[in-house]
């Protein structure tokens, strides 16, 4: 059986056979939206840095009380709701944001503020760092024991920086 808001659109909204072009976007937007997190947003706070070391983190955690949260949210069960401490969108800047975990498979992770989901870094492959580099598989709450993954923000950071100071300037 369609669901409603599937049989409004064949009715409604589709001609020349373009039912499946729609169906797969609304497929597609369904499936966005579904691991889209709202009550990640009002917890979104940027940071100029992320804990260093275990006391550290703790006390991060607790002042974020994602705990609290994780209760009354509807994005995932109330475990899986944690603190990351991470990049934003553009990585440029780090956010710590209560969030439903991702499994990653071996890539560095941001937050999409857009979208208010985690999303890996495809060209960020934490595998194959020098330094704490990580498993292929690993849980995103689990991100700050491989600290090259923040590095890339001081990297981004120090590109745009240094790609300001070589743009000619119109006098």
């Amino acid at each position: 059986m369609r669901p409603n808001w599937l049989i409004w659109a064949s009715a409604c909204c589709v001609k020349d056979g373009m039912e499946f072009t729609l169906i797969v976007l609304l497929i597609q937007l369904a499936v966005v939206s579904s691991k889209s997190c709202l009550e990640s947003v009002s917890t979104l706070s940027y940071v100029s840095s992320c804990p260093d070391n275990e006391e550290d983190l703790s006390r991060a955690i607790q002042k974020k009380q994602c705990k609290n949260l994780a209760n009354v949210q509807s994005c995932t069960k109330p475990d899986d709701f944690r603190y990351h401490c991470i990049p934003n969108s553009w990585r440029n800047a780090t956010v710590e944001v209560c969030v439903p975990v991702i499994f990653s498979q071996g890539y560095c992770i941001k937050f999409d503020e857009g979208g208010s989901q985690l999303q890996e870094l495809y060209d960020e492959d934490c595998t194959n760092f020098t330094r704490n580099n990580c498993p292929t598989r690993f849980i995103s709450s689990d991100l700050m024991q491989y600290k090259q993954c923040n590095i890339i923000i001081k990297k981004q950071t120090k590109e745009w920086h240094e790609s300001q100071e070589n743009t000619p300037t119109n006098t």
